[in-house]
């Protein structure tokens, strides 16, 4: 399902709640019925071999099964019971890593830049605000030729010749006027690209150390920014696996080559942002130098939604998915006023994921459904408490709910698995002009 929404302005916003997979323009077809249900009945015979074939059978299929799986509780058998869990576990876990992956889009033609735009957004499940930009760089008529491109390449090309600025909502990207500070401008950085990730270095500084005039200080400021349907949680990398090269070969050392980053995502939860410096001996030539490096990035993903239904009286409900548990411990609910909802949540992991950088949890989503879907969101953000690793005490506040009557349910939609992810990137041109490394070095 697609929804367009449109502003004062009458530009669009295009968001999409379906198309998440990796290469949206190719779809593989779903596996027979009649044979999943065989394969699962196999899962009872008394050979061994047989049951074996079935759950490779199975497994084989990929995430495109797991709707055709039957309810675990349904089988009679225990070991089939533990042969589906475990083959549910592993596909959804497959479906949350590929679901990770960079999207793509399939697109030739000639368009205008709002519609190709508009395309991208559409065939990559990524929401694309352009309702800031001026009605005469949307009408600019572009010759595109996208062959399974990744989405930020793509977006790049789109706005490639044209000063705008990449800004973050939640799950969103605006596109706005250029307004001279340090942001996203395309045509002013040197980019890179790998997987789902923008990778982009401001122009560096190059300042004096003091006390050593043989040496001078390069500052790299480094943007990590994730596709706008992603959720990522914190960048983790240490300043020797950020290499810099110049032109002619030397490797320029970095000033604390152990330092490590422990970096979250902030700006809406999209980017992420390091500064490293590096120690350039005097008579090196940096006016072209190569980056290349490695993070690693921690992922939410696999995103599921607990529901309580009814809340009047409501209270220590329990609702378990996957490693995942969630509490309802209070419903305070006024149809007219304030109405709070107490829950606890434990992920069943902790970490860093949980312990370093926790301001994540407070943007899951939480809000009453009423009849007919609409939904009444809370106020504010929740009040948390960590209560130990990887568990947590949320409380959120509502007003003016309606009536006890019209309420369906209370939903609280979280991501119940942590994935690292392992991106290695190159930048492999920056380019130091001599007037702003004499200015710099000042």
């Amino acid at each position: 399902m697609q929804a367009i929404h449109r502003s004062r302005c009458g530009r669009f916003l295009v968001s999409i709640t379906a198309i998440l997979a990796v290469g949206p323009d190719t779809f593989a077809a779903p596996p027979p019925v009649e044979v999943v249900s065989q394969l699962v009945q196999d899962l009872d015979s008394n050979s061994r071999t047989v049951r074996q074939s079935a759950e490779k059978q199975l497994l084989a299929f990929g995430s495109d099964v797991l709707s055709l799986l039957p309810d675990v509780d349904s089988l009679e058998n225990a070991a089939a019971r533990e042969t589906v869990r475990r083959i549910r576990l592993h596909l959804e876990r497959q479906q949350a890593v590929e679901s990770l992956q960079a999207s793509t889009i399939n697109l030739s033609g000639r368009f205008s830049r709002e519609e190709g735009i508009r395309r991208l957004a559409l065939r990559t499940g990524n929401m694309i605000d352009v309702s800031a930009l001026s009605p005469g760089l949307g009408s600019d008529m572009l010759d595109v030729v996208f062959d399974g491109t990744p989405f930020w390449t793509a977006l790049d090309r789109l706005l490639q010749g044209v000063t705008v600025d990449y800004e973050f909502g939640p799950s969103s990207l605006r596109l706005v006027p250029h307004s001279g500070a340090d942001k996203h401008i395309v045509d002013r950085e040197s980019i890179g690209y790998s997987k789902a990730f923008r990778i982009a270095i401001d122009k560096p500084s190059i300042r004096p150390i003091i006390g050593n005039a043989n040496r001078k200080l390069l500052q790299l400021r480094l943007q990590v920014v994730a596709e706008p349907r992603l959720r990522p949680l914190f960048l983790n990398c240490r300043a020797d696996e950020i290499e810099v090269k110049t032109a002619g070969g030397l490797s320029i050392q970095p000033y604390t080559p152990s330092a490590t980053f422990d970096i979250p995502f902030g700006q809406q939860g999209q980017e992420a942002k390091i500064t490293i410096g590096y120690i350039v001996p005097e008579s090196a030539d940096i006016r072209q130098l190569e980056v290349r490096g490695r993070v690693q990035i921690q992922m939410a993903a696999a995103f599921d939604s607990f529901l309580f239904a009814d809340l009047r009286g409501r209270s220590d409900a329990v609702q378990q998915l996957g490693v995942t548990t969630v509490r309802l411990r209070r419903a305070d609910i006024a149809p007219k006023g304030e109405s709070t909802v107490s829950l606890a949540v434990n992920y069943g992991v902790g970490g860093p994921a949980f312990e370093s950088h926790r301001n994540w949890v407070i943007r899951n989503e939480a809000f009453f459904l009423q009849k007919g879907g609409k939904e009444v969101a809370p106020v504010g953000n929740a009040s948390v408490q960590f209560q130990g690793d990887g568990a947590y005490s949320l409380q959120y506040q509502f007003n003016d709910i309606g009536e006890f009557g019209e309420l369906l349910h209370f939903v609280y939609r979280t991501p119940t698995l942590i994935i690292p992810v392992e991106v290695d990137w190159q930048i492999p041109e920056i380019i130091i002009d001599e007037t702003t490394h004499e200015k710099e070095s000042e």
